[in-house]
């Protein structure tokens, strides 16, 4: 296989390559790349070389620095049929990461990646699964546009995309990324997110293994994420009898849009209301709905069957209604005390000063779980 830009990367399941099969992969010397995620590969061989020549070990775990060919050509070889957990990807560094600041652009999940697009195009960041399990799947816990100006480029959006069938998943403004957190129950062994021009986004992924949940918890007042089929990411596999479970820790308003449901998936959802009323829909293409989902039973997703697509998003706002009292400091009034205990539930104090130079927040030691800090005249940019 001879990479180049409309063709930039190699990427596989290694227990999915047969046994006695050879894949040869070139890009040209120093520009041939190799990355392989923590895992089981004992059953393979790597030659820097078009052929069996020239067998160079794999070295130990997964490296941001990548493995670079010295011939143009990585060649893998399968001897044995002992499992393999383990995801290889090889690139053309010129073609895959030409539009990146930096050629470090490629992870493995279970970390946080951070990655900056130059002027001229977008730079694609990528996830290896690690360890991989059939059921695992990838979760985004965060994505931070701290250090991308969003005044001038909020409107711009980052793109999910599945690299294992060059299927775009879903397109999220960058004003809005700090609403993504802890979803993309994404069964794939990959995981592609385009970075727009001048933009830096640094993203944390981690594994999911059953149970599956949908979780929101803390201070974030709205949370939104996704919930795709093995299909929909390009895996072979099928859903039976896969429940979503959602851990809240107040009552909710959820909203639910389907934004993919072929014929052959059913899925439902199931919720109960404040006074034990149980409540379920069978979810199609094109549904929409809202719902009160409280704290002791939330709500749930359920997977009868699912043999081809369905891409479902969801939005969580906790539903409260603050009672706020907002204090300007001054020269006149220099500063705020309060003990917390004196505080009442479900107030919202705010504190502005026109001096951001000197503006400082001391809390003494004690209990203060009950409370929740925000960068903000609302409740927005939790401060954790």
């Amino acid at each position: 296989m001879n990479l180049s830009s409309s063709n930039p990367y190699y990427l596989a399941l290694m227990n999915d390559i047969p046994i006695n099969n050879s894949i040869v992969v070139c890009a040209g010397m120093s520009n041939t790349d190799l990355f392989i995620s923590d895992g089981q590969y004992e059953s393979f061989c790597l030659y820097d070389s078009s052929n069996l020549e020239n067998n160079i070990p794999f070295g130990s775990g997964f490296n941001l620095n990548p493995m670079v060919s010295n011939s143009g050509c990585f060649h893998l070889y399968r001897w044995n049929s002992d499992d393999t957990t383990a995801v290889v990807f090889i690139r053309s560094r010129a073609d895959q990461a030409k539009n990146c600041q930096d050629f470090k652009n490629v992870f493995q999940v279970g970390t946080q990646g951070t990655a900056t697009s130059g002027t001229n195009g977008t730079c694609e960041m990528i996830f290896l699964a690690t360890n991989y399990k059939e059921m695992s799947t990838i979760l985004i816990s965060d994505i931070s546009t701290a250090d991308t100006n969003l005044t001038i480029y909020g409107r711009e959006t980052l793109t999910l995309r599945s690299p294992v069938n060059n299927k775009n998943i879903h397109d999220i403004q960058l004003q809005d990324a700090y609403l993504w957190k802890n979803f993309g129950i994404f069964y794939t062994f990959a995981l592609s997110i385009l970075v727009p021009s001048d933009a830096t986004i640094s993203v944390t992924t981690k594994t999911q293994n059953e149970p599956y949940t949908i979780q929101k918890k803390g201070c974030d007042i709205i949370q939104k994420g996704l919930v795709a089929s093995p299909a929909y990411t390009g895996s072979n596999f099928n859903l039976t009898d896969i429940i979503y479970e959602s851990e809240i820790d107040r009552e909710h308003i959820v909203e639910l849009n389907v934004l993919k449901m072929s014929d052959n998936d059913t899925v439902f959802l199931e919720y109960y209301d404040n006074d034990g009323n149980e409540t379920v829909k069978v979810l199609e293409n094109g549904f929409s709905f809202n719902f009160t989902a409280n704290v002791e039973t939330g709500f749930k997703l359920i997977i009868n069957e699912s043999f081809n697509d369905f891409l479902i998003q969801y939005t969580l706002t906790s539903n409260i209604s603050p009672i706020y009292k907002t204090i300007y400091l001054s020269e006149n009034m220099p500063y705020y005390l309060n003990v917390l205990e004196n505080i009442n539930v479900n107030d919202a104090i705010v504190i502005c000063a026109a001096n951001l130079d000197d503006f400082e927040l001391f809390v003494t030691s004690g209990n203060h779980q009950d409370f929740w800090l925000h960068d903000s005249t609302n409740l927005e940019n939790c401060i954790k």
